[in-house]
């Protein structure tokens, strides 16, 4: 496998994405190593130069200590209600489950 640029793995994942098809499946198809594929989602091609602006969140301020409400994020259409009392484990899970499946 020739060495690629990061605009070249943003491409492939995009293709991949668009696919529908499982990541082992269209790895195995494009003969790229699932780990390598994994790599460059996670890390490669955001890693540099991240645009990301502050606007782009919304602080959540720490309300009332015996509060049992919740919080609701809302990202590309998905709707997940958070109870008071998740596991940090579990929502960081959770979102990278979406993360890798559009809604």
């Amino acid at each position: 496998m020739t060495r690629k640029t990061r605009n070249e793995w943003k491409t492939l994942v995009e293709q991949w994405r668009a696919s529908g098809k499982p990541m082992t499946a269209w790895c195995r198809e494009q003969r790229i190593p699932k780990n390598t594929f994994i790599y460059w989602i996670k890390w490669g091609i955001y890693k540099k130069n991240a645009n990301i602006a502050r606007n782009d969140f919304t602080e959540l301020k720490r309300g009332d200590p015996t509060s049992t409400e919740g919080v609701l994020i809302e990202w590309h259409g998905c709707k997940i209600h958070l109870n008071h009392d998740i596991a940090l484990l579990i929502l960081e899970k959770g979102l990278y489950i979406i993360g890798r499946h559009q809604c």
